[in-house]
Order: structure tokens, then C-alpha cells, then sequence
């Protein structure tokens, strides 16, 4: 009854983190293309520092510097989280009556992804 207690409030902590994506990969359980799907569904929230050595994002740099991830996954990966974060930062703007070009939509997400890849090496 606890168990569903805790997963009714955190649900969360259900969903696969991203040890666990690339330790299946390494195990042979899943495939690199699989990983990748994988990682890029995730939620991983950014964390910037090492403070928080649990977070999804500290764990993906810990991947990629380990050599468990290539540059061009990790890329792949930071560009869909980059992705994320600037869907909900247009969306905000649209309900302040502020759209944002597609030009400019692409530069953030450009320049979001730089700022996230940075943040892995």
C-alpha cells in the first residue's frame, strides 16, 4: 500500500532514468537506436552542477564522459531536451500575446542546444 502511496504522488519515479537506458544498451538488452529513443523520451531536467549527482542530466554527462555515449547521441539527446524548453518558452510568449518568428524560434533552439551540449563536456 506504501508502493502506491509513493508512486500516486511521485509517478515519475517510474519512468526509466538514463542508468538505466544506457546500462540496458551496454547489456545487450536493448540496441544503440533503442538507447537514443529512449533517452530522447525522457524527461531529463537540467542540472547544471554536480550538486544533484542523481539528476537525468548529470547522468548523461557522466555517460558521455565515460565514452557510454557518442558526441553525436549526446547531441541528439541535448537537442531534444533543448527542444522541450523552447516549446514551452514559445508557448508562454503566444499566451502573452507575443509570438516569436520562426527565425528567431530557431535561433533559441539552436543556441539552447550549444548551451546544453556545453553543459555535458
Amino acid at each position: 500500500m506504501r508502493l502506491l502511496e509513493e508512486v500516486a504522488d511521485s509517478p515519475e519515479i517510474l519512468e526509466p532514468s538514463v542508468d538505466e537506458a544506457v546500462s540496458r544498451a551496454l547489456l545487450g538488452q536493448i540496441d544503440r537506436d533503442q538507447m537514443i529513443e529512449q533517452l530522447r523520451g525522457l524527461r531529463i531536467r537540467f542540472a547544471p552542477t554536480d550538486d544533484y549527482p542523481d539528476s537525468g542530466w548529470v547522468q548523461l554527462r557522466l555517460a558521455l564522459q565515460a565514452g557510454l555515449l557518442s558526441r553525436a547521441e549526446a547531441e541528439w539527446v541535448a537537442g531534444a531536451a533543448a527542444e522541450r524548453m523552447v516549446v514551452r518558452v514559445l508557448h508562454s510568449m503566444d499566451l502573452e500575446a507575443r509570438p516569436v518568428s520562426d527565425g528567431d524560434a530557431r535561433a533559441l533552439l539552436d543556441a539552447t542546444t550549444a548551451a546544453l551540449l556545453a553543459s555535458l563536456t
